[in-house]
């Protein structure tokens, strides 16, 4: 129970940081969704954001880490919403 909790906070907290800042997401095929295709998918595009954020931090811009938009989609895609 206390589980359950903890998950829906963290949804509503991840829903209001979409409304807050005008982000949406684009529909993706349902395979692309389904579970254990969609964590495949989550690590991939973690991977991938992780290397474009240190070119730019090589290039001078930023910091190295993720910002918040690449880190909502990413739990968009763990969810299995994206």
């Amino acid at each position: 129970m206390y589980d359950e909790l903890i998950q829906e906070d963290e949804d509503r907290a991840w829903r209001k940081d979409g409304a807050e800042n005008g982000w949406q997401l684009t529909p993706v095929a349902w395979p692309w969704r389904a579970w254990g295709i969609r964590h495949i998918r989550c690590a991939w595009h973690e991977c991938r954001a992780y290397r474009a954020a240190k070119e730019y931090a090589a290039a001078g811009i930023g910091w190295g880490g993720l910002n918040q938009r690449d880190v909502w989609v990413l739990y968009a895609i763990w969810r299995g919403w994206a």
